[in-house]
């Protein structure tokens, strides 16, 4: 995914919903998450694209349909 392609907002095709992916670099290939090492993608003005939770914050919470960042 280059980052200069559109910002994409919502479900991604082909990509279910809780699908865990084993690295960012893998969320990269996928086109889920734009960024390799920051846990948030976002575009001035529009919004967060994707947020990316690694476990590596222990107050970092994962309710399922809501993230405690």
């Amino acid at each position: 995914m280059a980052k200069s392609s559109p910002p994409h907002f919502g479900p991604v095709p082909g990509i279910a919903p809780g699908h865990e992916f084993a690295n960012r670099l893998e969320l990269w290939g996928a086109g889920v998450h734009r960024q390799t090492q920051a846990g948030i993608s976002a575009w001035q003005g529009e919004g967060a694209e994707s947020i990316v939770l690694s476990g590596g914050y222990e107050d970092d919470e994962d309710l399922g349909t809501v993230i405690i960042y």
